[in-house]
């Protein structure tokens, strides 16, 4: 029977410097639960999942959005690229060239590809009305000059002098 070691617990957002540089607040924590073993065709493995209630800048209305972040892990550890190649598909590749795993950058890493690109509260919860609306945009439109008229006088002076 494989022997597994399990990492569970809670570490503050407060703590993760990395992570804040996306987050507009600090509070709340992220929940750990990382199982370190081998799977039956030998491959080291990381397998678990990071949960987060993290707090974004919203950007329709720029003001914070509450957003539950799940992440699931998956990984599989290689100490030389030739192994990582190797990997099943089902394994995010991870290049170990220590023996040593900063669990701590890991924990980032993930919940950083775990957050989304862009963040903004749901259709009809954000401060500001996201709908396009057609005004007095048409108007100015017309009223537009073109940017050819110069060389209409320019021809009709050509024609004089001729």
């Amino acid at each position: 029977m494989e022997q597994r070691f399990v990492v569970e617990g809670q570490i503050a957002l407060n703590k993760l410097s990395r992570v804040q540089d996306y987050l507009c607040g600090d509070s709340g924590a992220v929940t750990i639960h990382l199982s370190f073993g081998k799977d039956l065709q030998g491959i080291q493995t990381i397998i678990g999942s990071l949960d987060a209630k993290v707090f974004m800048q919203c950007q329709r209305c720029l003001k914070p959005v509450a957003l539950a972040v799940s992440v699931v892990v998956n990984i599989g550890v290689g100490y030389k690229e030739s192994a990582l190649k190797a990997l099943p598909t089902e394994y995010d590749p991870l290049l170990q060239e220590t023996p040593e795993l900063d669990l701590w950058m890991l924990i980032e890493d993930e919940l950083i590809l775990g957050l989304p690109i862009v963040a903004y509260h749901p259709s009809g919860e954000c401060s500001i009305d996201a709908q396009y609306q057609r005004g007095d945009a048409d108007a100015s439109d017309k009223q537009a000059t073109n940017p050819f008229s110069v060389l209409a006088v320019m021809k009709g002076e050509d024609d004089q002098i001729s």
